[in-house]
């Protein structure tokens, strides 16, 4: 067994200590959404097989091109300042993240957190959400369009995809126009319409284009999107660094636990009726 926690205190750090357990340090200053590149992020990405010496060699990488060019010329500052002008002064407070990969799903569910937890904070910061392409093509694109226009839309594509898989030939004559294309093709031209769509209805777009899934480039990825929330967080005056709305839920959780005796489940049995749905409203 082997812990990752804080390196000095905690009551897991007293359970390492009691039990003499293998354990890896978590930096103090560093939260938890922030700790991707740290033990937190590194050891079950190595223990799935993932090079982790070329995650940080692209996170290494990312930092050295950040600090050698003027905030004018790099994307980390140009995505914080379009976030942040676009929320502010142009009504646009809504951020639709749509990866036109799977290899990206969980990567846009980690940087909706970044983005929720590290800017929304004293009545200001963004709204983070999810879209999936090309399956949200036909369903929120919709709303995309021609619904309230309050909404930053960007699709992350990926140029060359690990694997190809040729559409083959169909006797139907209507998909002739899909026949020997690669699949991962079709999807960035779902990707690159889906924008030209977006952006011929007067609806901001940011395209993300990726070379390849490669552990370096997600670890530029990485310190890409966490430099530019620091930077956003500048703009929007918050500290991107605590979490208080979400520290006040686990101490009323902690709280609500404590006083209540431990229900006791009872005997259970496949046959057993659930109990009726309630509903329940407190002010």
């Amino acid at each position: 067994m082997i812990v990752t926690t804080d390196p000095a205190s905690g009551p897991l750090r007293a359970m390492v200590i009691c039990e003499q357990l293998r354990s890896f340090p978590v930096p103090p200053s560093v939260g938890g959404r922030f700790s991707v590149l740290s033990a937190v992020g590194l050891f079950p990405t190595a223990c799935v097989g993932i090079d982790i010496k070329a995650l940080l060699a692209g996170a290494r990488a990312m930092a050295e091109s950040v600090r050698a060019v003027g905030p004018a010329e790099h994307p980390a500052y140009q995505l914080a300042a379009a976030g942040y002008l676009l929320d502010s002064r142009h009504g646009k407070p809504i951020r639709v993240l749509m990866p036109y990969a799977e290899g990206l799903q969980r990567f846009v569910d980690w940087y909706l957190q970044l983005l929720a937890e590290s800017l929304g904070k004293n009545g200001r910061g963004p709204t983070p959400i999810r879209a999936v392409g090309a399956t949200d093509q036909h369903s929120q694109l919709q709303l995309f369009m021609e619904g309230p226009n309050n909404k930053l839309i960007e699709l992350l594509t990926v140029e060359e995809f690990m694997t190809r898989l040729p559409v083959p030939a169909t006797p139907e004559p209507a998909f002739d126009y899909l026949t020997g294309h690669d699949l991962g093709a079709v999807l960035n031209a779902e990707a690159e319409s889906t924008a030209r769509a977006l952006k011929g209805n007067q609806r901001p777009v940011i395209q993300w284009r990726l070379p390849r899934l490669t552990p370096e480039v997600i670890g530029q990825l990485f310190f890409l999107c966490e430099w530019q929330t620091g930077a956003a967080a500048e703009l929007y005056e918050v500290n991107p660094f605590d979490q208080p709305g979400v520290e006040l839920s686990k101490k009323l959780t902690r709280e609500m636990l404590s006083a209540r005796a431990p229900a006791d489940p009872g005997p259970s049995s496949p046959e057993s009726s659930p109990a009726p749905a309630t509903v329940v409203s407190q002010e």
